[in-house]
């Protein structure tokens, strides 16, 4: 599963090879959950697919929050990213959203911070993890 993969895999720097932080990262990470924010009506959800495999996934809250963007490592730093970033940006632009925001990785600010994302606040602590949070105004 790509948010598996991504987070174990990619984000040692956020969890240090804690399994206990692994664990909880992943908790709600189902297949299940991830139907279910599929099918929400105020979600919008996003998959890059290469070669008829899923190789990133995103999430979209109507009013702008930016709650998944994810990617296999072995496509990082090929655009994957970034294409699901625009996509989720340009699907709520046409819903009228001005701000998007979201909470980052330390390992994600740096690409955030390259597509136009700010910081927006001190970081926040969940679970011995800390998150970033940013934003990007598209008035």
């Amino acid at each position: 599963m790509v948010l598996h993969r991504s987070i174990i895999e990619l984000c040692q720097a956020d969890h240090r090879a804690e399994r206990a932080l692994i664990e909880q990262w992943l908790a709600n990470k189902t297949r299940e959950n991830l139907s279910s924010w599929f099918t929400a009506s105020e979600l919008e959800g996003k998959v890059a697919v290469f070669d008829g495999s899923i190789v990133g996934v995103g999430l979209l809250h109507c009013e702008g929050e930016i709650l998944l963007c994810y990617v296999l490592p072995e496509v990082v730093h090929q655009g994957v990213g970034k294409a699901l970033l625009n996509s989720m940006i340009e699907t709520g632009k046409r819903l009228g959203v001005p701000n998007f925001f979201l909470e980052s990785t330390a390992v994600a600010r740096a690409f955030y911070e390259r597509n136009g994302f700010v910081s927006s606040g001190p970081p926040t602590s969940w679970c011995g993890l800390l998150g970033y949070p940013m934003e990007k105004s598209v008035k």
